[in-house]
């Protein structure tokens, strides 16, 4: 029984740490929100946020800056094994960008990072909690003097006469009431005022200029695949990965098997289309260039891409 518990114990502590950690800072200035899959992590912004515990998988991050000037920054990654990765926000002509500069296995967990919010339904382990007492307060007042109540019917109006000394200061109080009776009452509203932040999201639309009759004069074909996708995977980024396959087979034609093959090293659909439009133009068989298709999950995206092969 004790081994049990004490391989279940392992078992947790392991999971604890196959989970990665993912840290951005901006030597800027600017503050900012990190989200990730549409959920954002952090309640309140910072120069330097660490989002910690996030399991392997496809992620499209986002940076929304508190300023409400600076522009957004989009980036698609993949966690394919757990790493303690780190990119810092640089600017060039005034729009952002995220830049790795870090990515190792991970040294487990990070005690200042954020808890991964896998949903809106999670709380956000940096939110100050707090918590207003009601305050009772107890006031003294020593009078001497003398009051005259005069009532004859309860319908008919009621004069009251008071002399006070309150603190040595003499106050003469007059008061004329009408009706069934003379009481006094004290209402108390409090007011509270709820703040709310919203993070606003936009939308980008990556569009794609191809050469006149999308061909391309290549100078060698690909023969040496297995290698050049293990360079590709080096990059956790998938905007990254894209740029990558670019540069790399800039003047190099492949086939369309080869071509499939490097579409599934992209999560995203939009990476995936863009991937593929590029790569249909480099293709030794262009004539099976609509097999490509397959590789993409949405109905939009495949119809677009047969109409760019198409033209």
């Amino acid at each position: 029984m004790k081994t049990s518990l004490l391989l279940i114990l392992l078992l947790s502590q392991v999971a604890l740490f196959a989970q990665s950690n993912l840290s951005i800072f901006n030597n800027n200035g600017q503050q900012f929100y990190v989200v990730l899959n549409g959920i954002r992590q952090n309640s309140k912004p910072e120069t330097n946020v660490q989002v910690g515990q996030i399991k392997n998988g496809s992620y499209a991050v986002k940076v929304i800056f508190a300023d409400g000037k600076t522009p957004d920054i989009d980036k698609n990654f993949m966690i394919d094994a757990p790493y303690d990765i780190t990119a810092r926000i640089i600017f060039k002509k005034g729009k952002g960008k995220l830049q790795l500069i870090g990515q190792e296995p991970t040294h487990g967990v990070i005690q200042e990072a954020v808890v991964y919010r896998p949903s809106d339904a999670a709380v956000y382990s940096d939110a100050v909690i707090t918590q207003t007492l009601p305050v009772q307060t107890t006031t003294t007042i020593q009078t001497t003097g003398t009051s005259t109540v005069t009532n004859t019917d309860p319908n008919e109006n009621v004069n009251l006469n008071m002399n006070l000394s309150v603190g040595g200061v003499n106050v003469n109080l007059n008061a004329n009431a009408s009706g069934t009776g003379v009481g006094t009452s004290t209402s108390v509203s409090e007011t509270s005022t709820t703040s709310s932040s919203s993070v606003s999201s936009s939308s980008s639309t990556i569009s794609t200029t191809s050469t006149q009759g999308h061909t391309v004069n290549c100078t060698q074909t690909m023969n040496r695949l297995e290698a050049f996708k293990a360079e590709l995977q080096d990059q956790s980024f998938e905007d990254d990965r894209l740029e990558a396959l670019k540069l790399g087979l800039n003047k190099t034609c492949l086939t369309t098997a080869q071509a499939a093959q490097l579409l599934d090293l992209f999560s995203f659909d939009e990476n995936r289309l863009e991937a593929a439009k590029y790569l249909s133009d480099r293709l030794t068989d262009r004539e099976s260039a609509g097999e490509l298709a397959k590789k993409l999950n949405f109905d939009s995206s495949k119809m677009e891409y047969r109409r760019y092969i198409s033209e």
